[in-house]
C-alpha cells in the first residue's frame, strides 16, 4: 500500500466549524467520486486545551493500493476534469498554503478496538546531526516500546516516516505519529503523566533523539470515508 499526507489550511475568513462541513459533505464525496485511492482519511484539528492549534486545519490521508491507482490520480489532476475539484477547492481551501508528502506507514499491531477513541497527532523532528536511518532505528527499536510498556489507554500507535523524492526539499518532520487513546480521559491522563518525576523517563529518550522545540502536535477528529459504500 501505497501513502500520501495533505496538510490543508481553509481560506482566510472562513470558520473552521464551517470548513470541516464543507469538507466532509461537499469536497469527500466529490473526491471519492472522481478520484482513484484505496482508502481516505480527513483528520481535523480539535481545539481542545492543552495543545495550541497548528497553522493548517485538516490532514488528509490517502493511500493507494499500487503504483497504477497513484497513477491513475497523478493523470487525473493534469486533466480537464480535474477543474471540477480545483472549482470546490476555491470556495473554502487555502490552496497555496498545501502541502502534500510521501510517508511509509509503520503500524503498532495492538489488536485493540478504537470505537469512540480520541486520535492524537504529532508531527516529530529529528534531533539535530542525527541521520535518518538511526531517528527511525531509535524511534521502532526503544521509543515505541517504550510508550507502549509505560502509557495506558492506547488503543492504536502509528508512524508514518516521510519519504524523500529527488528534486523535491526536505520535508519539515521525519514522522508524522498517530495515536489512538482509548478516551479524551486516557489522554488527559498520559499528558499529565508525561510531566511527572516518573515520566522523565520518556522526556529524556525524547530528548535523546527529538527536536522538541520542532514538535507540532493537536487532536483531530478522525472521518474516515467508507469507500465500498459511498462508492456503489
Amino acid at each position: 500500500m501505497i501513502k500520501a499526507i495533505a496538510f490543508i489550511r481553509r481560506k482566510p475568513g472562513l470558520p473552521r466549524a464551517e470548513f470541516k462541513r464543507h469538507y466532509e459533505e461537499i469536497h469527500a464525496p466529490l473526491a471519492i467520486k472522481y478520484l482513484s485511492f484505496a482508502r481516505y482519511v480527513r483528520n481535523h484539528v480539535n481545539d481542545t486545551p492543552p495543545l495550541p492549534p497548528p497553522d493548517f486545519d485538516v490532514v488528509s490521508e490517502f493511500w493507494y493500493a499500487d503504483m497504477d491507482q497513484l497513477q491513475a490520480t497523478q493523470n487525473f489532476l493534469t486533466s480537464e476534469d480535474y477543474k471540477i475539484i480545483a472549482a470546490d477547492e476555491e470556495t473554502f481551501m487555502d490552496r497555496e498554503k498545501t502541502t502534500a508528502f510521501m510517508v511509509e506507514e509503520v503500524p503498532s499491531k495492538l489488536g485493540t478496538d478504537r470505537s469512540g477513541s480520541v486520535k492524537f497527532i504529532a508531527l516529530l523532528k529529528r534531533k539535530k546531526g542525527l541521520s535518518l536511518a538511526d531517528f527511525r532505528s531509535h524511534y521502532e527499536g526503544v521509543h515505541v516500546p517504550l510508550i507502549l510498556r509505560i502509557s495506558t489507554g492506547i488503543v492504536g500507535y502509528c508512524r508514518n516516516y516521510t519519504v524523500a523524492i529527488e528534486g523535491m526539499p526536505e520535508p519539515p518532520f521525519d514522522s508524522f505519529t498517530e495515536i489512538w487513546y482509548r478516551d479524551l480521559d486516557a489522554f488527559k491522563k498520559t499528558i499529565a503523566f508525561w510531566g511527572t518525576d516518573a515520566g522523565k523517563v520518556i522526556r529524556d529518550d525524547e530528548d535523546s533523539f527529538l527536536d522538541r522545540s520542532k514538535i507540532v502536535a493537536f487532536l483531530a477528529d478522525e472521518c474516515i470515508s467508507d469507500l465500498s459504500r459511498q462508492r456503489r
